[in-house]
Parts: C-alpha cells; structure tokens; sequence
C-alpha cells in the first residue's frame, strides 16, 4: 500500500515518496531478515539428513526384502559433509542391492561410526560369503567413489559378506 502511495505522490511530493519507499524497504529487510532466521532453526542439521536417509533406504530395502537390517551409528556425525554423505549413501545402497542380489542373507547391519579422523561405514551381512571376491560393477563403484575423496575400502567374504568404507573427515585426507 506504500508503494501505491509513493507512485501517486511522485510527482507531487518527491521527498514524501521517497520516505515511504525507504519505508517499504526496510519493513521488507526486516521481514526477509526473520524469515530466514525462521527457517534456519526449522531446516535440520546436514548430519540429520544425511541419517535420515539412510534410514529411509535402509526401512525400505528391509521391508521390500524381508531381510532383517539393524542400522547403528555413532560419533558426531555432524562432522560429515554433504559430499561425504552422498558417497555413503551410494555405497550403502549399492551394498545393500548386493546382499540382496547374491548373499542369500537374513539379516544385514548397517553402520556409520565417526571416528578421530575418519568415518568408518560398514554394511555385513550373514549370508553365504564368497570365499574368491568378483569385484564386478557394483564393488567396482563403491571402491572408486570412496577413493575419489581419498578413502579406502576393505571387502572380506569369509564370515558372511562384508564391506567397510573408510573415509576421511574434512581436512584429513589421507590422515588414518
């Protein structure tokens, strides 16, 4: 309605459509100012969506699958990245299609542990292992996305499958 005013009152009276539209921009400063407070305390945490994720795939994989998977994390998982937890998520859903594809698993256990200077992911299952590992595709890519950011990947077959992602935190590459 300011607006409005200033754009009659311009021609006749400059200055007092000058103050309302000063007026106007500081009541809307001021609204886009509390607005974005608002929704920087509402936005959760990126650790927060990045856990929430992955519990999502992990509560869909375990319902379309009928395979028990149990999903545990520890440390202060707000010292992951954004790219950090994208290349979890990947590794993780890629693991998970794995037991499903070869493993013949009835229960599968997800975790993330942050730790000093790296993350340590690890997706196990209890099913029939592979004592000679075929690092198709799939392995293929959880181990070159994890290196790409400088991180290391153990794959171990004997008990059950198992693949454990090492990952540094900011500023550590290479650092464990």
């Amino acid at each position: 309605m300011q607006l409005e005013a200033a754009k009659i009152l311009i021609d006749e009276n400059s200055e007092h459509a000058k103050k309302l539209i000063q007026n106007t921009i500081d009541v809307l400063r001021d609204g886009y100012g509390s607005i974005r407070i608002a929704l920087n305390t509402m936005k959760p945490t990126t650790g927060q969506m990045g856990i929430n994720r992955i519990k999502l795939m992990v509560d869909e994989f375990s319902a379309n699958s009928n395979i028990d998977v149990s999903f545990i994390y520890s440390g202060p998982i707000d010292k992951i990245t954004y790219f950090n937890w994208n290349v979890i998520f990947e590794n993780i859903k890629e693991a998970l299609t794995n037991v499903l594809k070869h493993s013949k698993a009835t229960k599968v256990m997800v975790s993330i542990n942050v730790l000093n200077k790296f993350i340590k992911t690890e997706v196990k299952d209890n099913g029939i292992g592979a004592p000679v590992i075929k690092k198709d595709l799939g392995l293929a890519g959880i181990e070159e996305r994890s290196e790409s950011i400088g991180g290391k990947v153990i794959i171990d077959g004997s008990n059950g499958f198992s693949v454990i992602v090492l990952l540094p935190l900011e500023g550590e590459k290479n650092g464990y």
